[in-house]
């Protein structure tokens, strides 16, 4: 799981070309919208896709116009068998991890997963 720092978050006022240079720099395909840490919504890749497809202009967008928002998240006590139940249902490849306010505290992707021989 990824934590603290090498977790990518933004606001959602955040310009989405910023966000995305902040996805490119974290080499991560997503990146989080947080408000003082509460989980808003995420934006992935394939977000990036449809967004490409259904905007010409994308300099005026911000994070909050194209995010994912009420996403999938998975609570830090949950083990991680259910993130992958989460993922697969679901046809995720990036499950944010909150406490139980709702505070992000990491991020778990299919990579990760793969890594820890999890899937």
């Amino acid at each position: 799981m990824k934590t603290g720092d090498d977790i990518p978050a933004v606001s959602t006022d955040t310009k989405l070309l910023d966000a995305l240079l902040v996805m490119s720099q974290k080499k991560l395909g997503m990146v989080l919208i947080t408000d003082n840490s509460t989980l808003l919504g995420i934006f992935t890749d394939g977000d990036l896709r449809r967004v490409l497809e259904a905007h010409s202009d994308i300099q005026s967008l911000t994070i909050g116009d194209v995010m994912t928002a009420n996403c999938k998240s998975i609570s830090a006590d949950k083990p991680a068998v259910v993130a992958v139940q989460i993922m697969d249902e679901f046809n995720l490849n990036s499950l944010p991890v909150v406490d139980n306010d709702n505070q992000v505290v990491g991020a778990i992707n299919t990579h990760t997963l793969m890594q820890a021989k999890i899937i």
